[in-house]
């Protein structure tokens, strides 16, 4: 009875200390300790330079993978894994496309104007973003895009409070952003593509030039704002990646500094400027 007490003991201590076999597609061997399997990926410890990591393999990546093959293991039974991110540390991208206004003209624009404030709706945007990426998932960085646009309508009249007419007005918006964001990315089952999301917070300013007849005025301001991204990300090569992305860029002005010939005055806006958009934009990702 002692006898087989100590054989199933020892079996039990063993299947407990023994250390799995990973089989690349490429016929690497791979003495780790497999964690789960999740979404199409293999997730293991392993050693590599002395030192204990976690990392994940797509299953198609694989070609046998065996449990308690090794008696000796590498890794400790009990071992937790901390965090040893080992792939790329820095996903930098730039990115521009088109973009549409949100905002419904305001109802005391003229009807000759409405034409022109319907223009001014669609423009272009560019932008770029930087991430320190802490595991494959998740980053923190910093993200910059600028919005413009512009409309020129030639035989418009607009008249002025003390009875002035002229004729002809020309209208220039641009809108930046900046601020701190954070960064979230999953890749799909095969390994070759990326969901990726963004969230962004930080400091939106306003600036239109606009010519009527031959006055110039300049109106800027500045508020709080946010962006949110969802893009899908389709891997070139190792490092490079091609993306497409939604965003949506949110903020509303409460008052404006408006400028002409020199002299300027803020003015205290009746119902707030919404100056929030939709992007559609293509880019390019590096990840270094």
């Amino acid at each position: 009875m002692k006898k087989i007490l100590t054989i199933t003991f020892l079996l039990i201590l063993h299947v407990a200390s023994a250390q799995d076999l990973i089989i690349t597609s490429k016929n690497d061997s791979i003495n780790a300790k497999i964690i789960k399997v999740q979404k199409g990926m293999l997730h293991f410890n392993f050693v590599k330079n002395g030192e204990i990591r976690k990392t994940l393999l797509p299953l198609e990546a694989i070609k046998t993978q065996q449990r308690n093959f090794f008696s000796t293991p590498e890794v400790p039974a009990n071992y937790k894994a901390k965090n040893s991110y080992s792939g790329p540390k820095y996903r930098i991208a730039i990115q521009g496309g088109l973009s549409y206004l949100l905002a419904e003209a305001a109802s005391s624009v003229p009807a000759a104007l409405r034409a022109h404030a319907k223009e001014l709706k669609s423009g272009y945007h560019w932008g770029a973003e930087a991430h320190y990426l802490t595991d494959e998932n998740f980053g923190f960085g910093v993200k910059y895009s600028m919005f413009y646009n512009n409309n020129i309508e030639p035989n418009v009249s607009v008249t002025f409070s003390d009875n002035t007419v002229l004729y002809g007005i020309e209208v220039t918006n641009y809108i930046h952003f900046i601020g701190p964001s954070i960064l979230y990315k999953t890749q799909t089952s095969n390994g070759k593509n990326a969901w990726v999301s963004g969230l962004a917070l930080g400091y939106m300013g306003y600036k239109q030039k606009e010519q009527i007849g031959n006055r110039h005025f300049t109106s800027t301001g500045a508020t709080f704002g946010l962006g949110v991204d969802l893009g899908y990300d389709i891997y070139l090569s190792e490092k490079l990646s091609l993306g497409f992305m939604v965003s949506l860029a949110a903020g509303s002005l409460g008052e404006i500094d408006i400028e002409e010939s020199g002299f300027s005055q803020t003015l205290e806006l009746e119902e707030r400027e919404n100056l929030s958009r939709i992007d559609l934009s293509v880019g390019l990702r590096w990840n270094l």
